[in-house]
């Protein structure tokens, strides 16, 4: 559903997965421009975050913003986990958060 959400606001184009050789990773990035890159990470409790593929990443790449989608959150909060600056969302909020209208009222117009 993250992806399909993700590929739907920015296309397939812009919508990466990154792993480095030791094989840390990140769900998606997000290329807005050229030195313009969001991080987006799926998980179901986000309590349990492990943010260290985040982590790598940040360390060679622009510095933007970072995203965990996850089921359980309610509502959206930031926080900072190991000097990362992380937005917590659902899906819905998710498009909203990132500056876009929220696909799922798109979607509800075109049902109508």
């Amino acid at each position: 559903m993250v992806l399909d959400t993700l590929r739907g606001l920015f296309g397939d184009q812009n919508v990466l997965y990154w792993r480095n050789k030791s094989g840390r990773e990140v769900d998606f990035v997000v290329r807005k421009d050229r030195d313009r890159v969001d991080v987006v990470e799926c998980t179901i409790n986000p309590d349990r975050l492990d943010s260290s593929g985040i982590g790598v990443f940040r360390a060679s790449y622009a510095k933007r913003r970072n995203y965990v989608v996850s089921p359980a959150a309610k509502r959206h909060y930031d926080t900072c986990i190991r000097n990362l600056r992380i937005t917590v969302c659902d899906t819905p909020d998710l498009a909203n958060l990132m500056g876009l209208p929220d696909p799922s009222a798109r979607y509800a117009r075109r049902r109508e």
